[in-house]
């Protein structure tokens, strides 16, 4: 066990032009050809940035919002429901589990130029490795070998690769400097892997992440028990306080305590209206997981008319189906 924490810390420093090359700019680029799920929804979604997301949903060229929802929520709102989809799934992964997932879903195109920012730098001495390809439980590693002699033109692999999770099929054992090379790993999908090798004193790590399991998710209708009717106006004398601009609210909330509301979900039921134009509104004051609001207003144009409005908050809520 400590030799893998030792071989997973190898990994916290990458080099300058690895920072640069952020996987998950490379897979929004060509996120048309990227297989969506609800597991890589709330792993995209712990990792990307503002403009990530903003850039991969344009245009509808994606949904990341759960279950019935259409279309996408503000980046804000969208993050909140991820993390607590995560919380139902009781998903216990840290950001860089995340951001490991995500690369491993990149297209063919999005890995290809993920390969070209990383060997913009084939001069300063290294050993870079980083995920290509995967068929099934087969992971193709790409990566090249620069000296610390910098001048020297090949490298041989030195020992025997240290391993958990995955099994070596092919491992080149001459490296010339800087040719990108590849590496065929096998791995259960169910497991961690994790690979750590030597070239000619330059010493590198790769890491793969299981796949998250899937979990059969339910939705529900869920009103509130709460309907509101207000009115008014519809006196004579415009005096009574029923002529007074009124405002109520409705509220709807999760069945139960393992259950949560769709942000986006939000609606009106049971809603009448009778009212001159522009004396009563309705407006969604609050959507979150745990709580989503309309709030009814009435005001009044004349006071000899009544203007009313009712209705009732309404959500979908979302569960882990257990047998």
């Amino acid at each position: 066990m400590r030799n893998f924490c030792f071989l997973v810390m190898l990994l916290l420093a990458p080099s300058a032009v690895s920072a640069q090359c952020d996987p998950v700019q490379f897979l929004v680029s060509d996120i048309q050809n990227v297989a969506i799920s609800d597991e890589f929804k709330t792993a995209f979604l712990h990792v990307a940035t503002k403009d990530q997301y903003l850039k991969a949903t344009e245009g509808g060229k994606t949904s990341m919002a759960y279950g019935a929802i259409s279309g996408s929520l503000e980046y804000d709102k969208a993050k909140t429901s991820a993390s607590k989809e995560a919380e139902l799934r009781q998903y216990k992964f840290d950001r860089s589990f995340y951001m490991r997932y995500v690369t491993q879903q990149l297209s063919p195109v999005g890995a290809d130029a993920y390969t070209k920012c990383l060997e913009q730098d084939r001069n300063s001495p290294g050993l870079r490795l980083w995920f290509s390809n995967r068929d099934g439980d087969f992971y193709t590693i790409k990566g090249f070998w620069v000296g610390q002699d910098t001048g020297k033109g090949s490298g041989e692999l030195e020992g025997t690769p240290v391993t958990k999770g995955f099994e070596v099929i092919q491992l080149p054992k001459t490296w010339v400097k800087g040719q990108t090379l590849e590496i065929l790993l096998q791995k259960p999908s169910d497991v961690d892997g994790v690979i750590s090798i030597k070239v000619d004193g330059q010493q590198r790590s790769f890491v793969a992440v299981r796949d998250l399991p899937p979990i059969q998710m339910a939705t529900n209708r869920v009103d509130s028990p709460k309907l509101v009717s207000i009115a008014s106006g519809g006196t004579h004398d415009g005096k009574s306080p029923s002529v007074l601009p009124r405002k109520e609210t409705s509220c709807v909330y999760p069945s139960k305590p393992d259950r949560l509301l769709l942000v986006g979900s939000g609606s009106i039921v049971d809603g009448t209206e009778a009212a001159a134009p522009g004396t009563v509104t309705k407006a969604l004051t609050t959507d979150s997981p745990h709580e989503i609001c309309y709030t009814f207003t009435s005001m009044t144009g004349d006071k000899k008319v009544r203007n009313s409005i009712s209705g009732r908050a309404s959500a979908l809520e979302r569960y882990v189906l257990r047998n």
